[in-house]
């Protein structure tokens, strides 16, 4: 047994294998990775080549670690990975009931928060660190975001927002997955928007009062009757899509 196994979690048969090859001890990066990666961290790598610190740190990416070239990097990214890979095919052969497949599925039932999603957002739209509230950064183009949550099959979901911005203008509503972020300018998302239009692939009609700075929008779908329904700060608006 060595540093890895003992320390890091590592396989048996991986750290039998490193050891042949005359790692002894894990390097730093080694260290602090592999027991997040092996335990279902996201892991960003970045390799800095120079003292600055690159732009996809300051643009919000999550980050595990920075290092320099030489310092173990592949090792910290391959070992975790191979030993994921063996313990899913293994999983699978069991008929998925290995340890891993019952922690990925206990993990699976917890309840996650329902948020703003960093990764699925135009470039130019700053999401707060709770995931909460966003603001666009250029005024002269729309971004957006979607939710980290979905809804499909039948049942009936809603959600609110509150414009906080006293000179933006928003857009709220429904898309599905593979509908641009520029939200009801295809023929995949349903908006209403704070000039008073509902919008549908480009198609701007007029539906009902504007909205602005405080007012707080509830965004309704039923799955089971196709239908789309807003609300204005508690007062229902008719059917806008059905």
């Amino acid at each position: 047994m060595n540093a890895f196994e003992t320390e890091l979690g590592v396989l048996t048969e991986i750290a039998k294998a490193v050891d042949e090859m005359g790692w002894l001890l894990p390097t730093d990066v080694q260290s602090e990775a592999i027991p997040v990666i092996l335990d279902g961290a996201d892991v960003l790598m970045i390799i800095l080549r120079f003292g600055s610190i690159p732009e996809v740190i300051l643009d919000g990416a999550d980050v595990l670690m920075a290092v320099e070239t030489g310092s173990g990097k592949t090792g910290a990214f391959c070992l975790p990975i191979l030993q994921i890979v063996h313990e899913t095919l293994r999983d699978i052969q069991e008929g998925n009931k290995g340890p891993r497949a019952r922690k990925q599925a206990s993990a699976s039932n917890e309840l996650k928060p329902l948020q703003l999603n960093f990764h699925d957002r135009s470039h130019g739209l700053a999401i707060d660190t709770d995931g909460l509230a966003c603001q666009s950064q250029d005024q002269r183009i729309w971004n957006g975001a979607r939710s980290t949550k979905g809804v499909k099959g039948k049942g009936r979901y809603y959600f609110e927002i509150t414009q906080t911005d006293p000179n933006g203008i928003a857009r709220v509503g429904w898309s599905v997955p593979i509908a641009i972020i520029d939200l009801g300018t295809d023929n995949q998302g349903f908006v209403y928007g704070g000039t008073g239009k509902k919008s549908f692939a480009k198609q701007f009609d007029g539906y009902d009062e504007t909205f602005g700075v405080n007012d707080t929008i509830g965004s309704f779908i039923d799955l089971d009757r196709m239908k789309i329904r807003f609300f204005k700060n508690a007062s229902f608006k008719y059917h806008l899509f059905i």
